[in-house]
């Protein structure tokens, strides 16, 4: 069954969108509960698309080795989505 959509608030966020997952999820950044609850709404939303799968070093280097096959990378992109009036309405990964 496919979760509940929900989205992660901005109005509270008190600095820009961060350039990474590391520097989003730094103990002392004041917004992390945010950008930490974000990230967790875009993976429950792959997770329940099954969107893509984790897959080991060794698997990686298996599937390109023995198949041909090259898996695809992904990172993590912070961004603040804003109203018509340019004010924070959600933060999205």
């Amino acid at each position: 069954m496919l979760g509940k959509a929900s989205h992660v608030s901005a109005t509270s966020l008190t600095q820009p969108a961060p350039s990474s997952l590391k520097k989003a999820l730094l103990h002392d950044n004041p917004d992390r509960n945010i950008w930490l609850d974000s990230h967790r709404e875009e993976k429950q939303g792959l997770d329940d698309h099954n969107t893509c799968e984790v897959i080991s070093a060794t698997q990686h280097y298996n599937l390109s080795k023995d198949k041909g096959i090259k898996a695809i990378p992904s990172m993590c992109v912070f961004t603040i989505k804003k109203d018509e009036f340019n004010n924070p309405i959600r933060a999205k990964s």
